[in-house]
Parts: structure tokens; sequence; C-alpha cells
């Protein structure tokens, strides 16, 4: 049985095909199972890949908060700045619902500066169970090409949405691929934690 030998370095190949398969539905385009797929140790592995890969000394990560307790511990391993930007809850419907969590695009752009490299986003969120929303992810995307950054899109509740809200994909959106790094979660979508199976979906180079 091939389960009890090494394998490639970049994931099994029957998976990362599959993995290329399902993506290439959902993200519009077709990928190359060998070029554009990384299967890691877990989503965390994909998130490590990503900020060793792009960050040098100083480099600054933008994410939205509230946020999983181990994004700025790998961006400051890695030797980046991380900077948070606050969902604000805007209480405009009777119940309270996550959809009242709201991205302040202006606060944003606001933190943006010279050293900011990579623009950390979420969705589905954890913790809140915000899924971003049309105006949002077109906001982000705008600021992403105006200032030349790679986005990180943790995606790994993709497949849990409790909103009438669909999933985005910044990945999806016009010149966006290039520069996004999707990443996402076999944990997640099959309930496996212990699986430690993720990864990560992007351009070749």
């Amino acid at each position: 049985l091939d389960l009890n030998q090494y394998k490639s370095f970049y994931g099994s190949p029957p998976l990362s095909e599959q993995i290329a398969k399902t993506y290439s539905k959902e993200l519009k385009r077709d990928i190359n199972p060998k070029t554009e797929v990384l299967v890691t140790v877990g989503a965390i592995g994909s998130l490590f890949c990503a900020f060793q890969a792009f960050l040098d000394p100083g480099d600054q990560v933008l994410c939205i908060e509230p946020f999983f307790n181990l994004y700025d511990p790998q961006v400051r391993f890695s030797g980046g700045e991380f900077v948070g930007v606050p969902l604000v809850y805007k209480h405009e419907s009777p119940e309270y619902s996550s959809k009242n969590f709201k991205l302040d695009l202006d606060e944003l752009r606001s933190k943006i500066t010279a050293r900011t490299k990579l623009l950390l986003i979420n969705s589905p969120h954890n913790p809140t169970g915000k899924v971003f929303s049309m105006e949002e992810m077109e906001g982000i995307c705008k600021l992403a090409k105006q200032h030349d950054l790679i986005i990180v899109s943790d995606e790994v509740y993709e497949r849990m949405i409790l909103s009438d809200l669909p999933h985005l994909r910044p990945a999806t959106f016009d010149e966006m691929y290039e520069r996004t790094i999707t990443i996402g979660s076999a944990g997640k979508t099959f309930s496996v934690t212990g699986w430690k199976t993720g990864w990560s979906i992007g351009p070749p180079d």
C-alpha cells in the first residue's frame, strides 16, 4: 500500500488532483495540481508557508479583528508586523446577527502604509460567523490592486455558512487570482480536524 510510502513534498498527487478539480469549479479557472496546489499540515501550515514566503523583516500584515489566535504569532515569527482592523458592530436588524458586523473600508484604507505587504482575510469569519458582503469584498480587492497587496484568504469555513449571503472568494474577482492565496481545510470541511490536512491554491509564481 502506498499509504506507508514517502509522498511528494507538495502533497499526494491524487489529493492534489482532487483539490485542483474541485477548486477549478469554485474559482472558475483551470487549476494545475502540480504548480498551483500545495498540501500542508493543516491550514495552519498553509498560513505559515504564505507568511514565510512573502514577508521580509518589518513588512506589515493587515488582518480583520477579531481573529484566529495563531495569526498574530505566525506573522511575528516570520518577521512581520501584525496590524489589526476591527469589525464594527452596527445593530441594524432586530436580532443579534453576524450580518451586523461591518468592515469599515475607510478604516482599512487608513491602515495601509508603504510597508504593508499582505492583507489577511477570513470569510466565513472566525469567531463571528460573518460572511463578507459583495460591497466589502469588492472594496478589499480594489485596495489590494491599488496598493499592490497580496491577499491571504483563509476560507476554511467555506462549507459552513449560516447566512443567506453567498461565500465570495477574492480569487474570483477581476485580476485577483494572481495576487491571492486561497486556503482550505479537510478538518473543517469533513470534520476530521485530527487529520491535519490543509491546502493552498494560488498562481504558480
